[in-house]
């Protein structure tokens, strides 16, 4: 009995560890298994199949920080007030491609951009919009006017910058609500098939990486929160064409107008460096507008282009005027009538000036409610309309005085020779 026993104990010995074994060695499996696919979801690759759903935004809203159709509304707080016929009928938007923005990860918080689309991408954007969207270029049916969401699936191709989401080869935008599932088929080369049904070659169905999944850990994510950066450039156009077509001209042409009673020229010299000045700094500011700007191209949205038209003729007549100034008539001896070019010259020179003036008062008004940030929009403003009304009157209203006081001293010397001898 007793060998009976021993032995039975070792094959319960024997049985147990067996059975620790095989829990040990099932458990280090699992944590193995566990571990490889949190790290192959997380730490988002180039290659990777991701499926997302969020709002579909246009870079140049993102980029002027505030909604093109909505000013007041900072684009990445409220991208569900951005409308559709902003986000595919205005060229300055549509023309700029997309970014798909991923909800915010905590109450009142930002959203953020994830991914940028591809150039397939932002046209798959443009025709799934519209065909659910109310806007001019929209189809008949479409009912929605604000905030387009979308489901994007599609492969990572790029990972981007700490200022540039990732970039997206996008396969298929869908509606909001579409599956995640692997519905988009591979052939047998291992690219998509165009009409998303199985490839004659036997290719399978590929396999996609749900993001709505990862919302409590983003580690492996390129997040990027960067909006704004069209402000800088707006600031230093208009900065500079406030201070060339809003003060520096208008005053060089005050000068000529008022200051011509000072012997030697002086108003010449003065009108000369004053509107050289002005000019240079204006057109500083129109090369900025030209290399950031595509208003040219956006009819549809009416101030924007009205301001790049009058902004572009006030340039081109401001160009001008140094060039008609190089070839104009030489001013008759004092008591001479004025030869008839000098007449037409003065006519073109003088009236061309003015013109450009007037165009600039409207196409800077206009410019000051483009600004993307509103308390920029009412500082402009003030700059201008208070700025430039006070600087003018003490301009006018010192000339004036200045002409008075001059034209009595010259009285008095004319009247007292001998006054004028010792003062000499």
């Amino acid at each position: 009995f007793i060998h009976k026993d021993l032995k039975e104990t070792i094959m319960l010995t024997v049985s147990i560890k067996k059975f620790v074994n095989m829990t040990f060695t099932s458990a280090l499996l699992l944590v193995l298994l566990v571990g490889e696919t949190r790290k192959g979801v997380t730490a988002l690759e180039v290659g990777d199949n991701v499926c997302i759903e969020g709002f579909i935004m246009d870079l140049f809203c993102i980029n002027r920080g505030t909604l093109l159709d909505a000013p007041s509304v900072q684009t990445l707080r409220n991208p569900e007030k951005h409308s559709v016929h902003c986000l595919v009928d205005v060229s300055q938007c549509r023309r700029s491609g997309y970014n798909l923005l991923l909800d915010p990860q905590e109450p009142g918080g930002l959203y953020a951009r994830l991914f940028q689309l591809d150039s397939g991408g932002n046209e798959m954007v443009l025709t799934e919009a519209r065909a659910i969207g109310d806007c001019s270029t929209c189809m008949a049916q479409g009912t929605q006017e604000f905030g387009y969401r979308a489901t994007i699936k599609g492969t990572v191709t790029d990972m981007g910058s700490s200022s540039t989401p990732a970039t997206l080869e996008t396969l298929a935008v869908l509606p909001v609500g579409s599956s995640c599932q692997d519905d988009i088929f591979e052939d047998e080369d291992g690219n998509p098939t165009e009409d998303g049904t199985p490839g004659t070659g036997g290719g399978g169905g590929m396999d996609f990486v749900n993001l709505d999944d990862l919302l409590n850990d983003m580690d492996g994510i390129n997040l990027v929160f960067d909006a704004g950066s069209l402000d800088t450039v707006f600031l230093r156009h208009g900065s500079l064409m406030l201070i060339g077509w809003g003060f520096l001209l208008p005053s060089g042409a005050i000068m000529a107008r008022l200051f011509k009673h000072r012997p030697d020229g002086l108003w010449f010299k003065i009108h000369i460096f004053v509107q050289t000045l002005g000019l240079l700094l204006a057109g500083i500011g129109f090369i900025i507008a030209l290399r950031n700007f595509d208003t040219f191209n956006g009819k549809d949205h009416i101030k924007g282009y009205a301001h790049a038209v009058m902004g572009t003729t006030v340039m081109v007549l401001g160009f001008l005027q140094p060039l008609n100034a190089m070839i104009r008539p030489h001013a008759p001896q004092e008591g001479a009538p004025k030869s008839t070019l000098r007449v037409i010259w003065e006519i073109v020179h003088k009236g061309s000036g003015w013109t450009a003036i007037a165009l600039a008062v409207c196409t800077i008004s206009i410019g000051t409610t483009l600004l993307p940030q509103m308390d920029d929009q009412r500082t402009f403003q003030l700059a201008y309309g208070l700025g430039a009304g006070l600087l003018f009157l003490f301009l006018i209203m010192y000339l004036m005085m200045d002409k008075k006081k001059f034209s009595k001293k010259m009285k008095l010397e004319e009247t007292n020779p001998i006054m004028n001898s010792g003062e000499a």
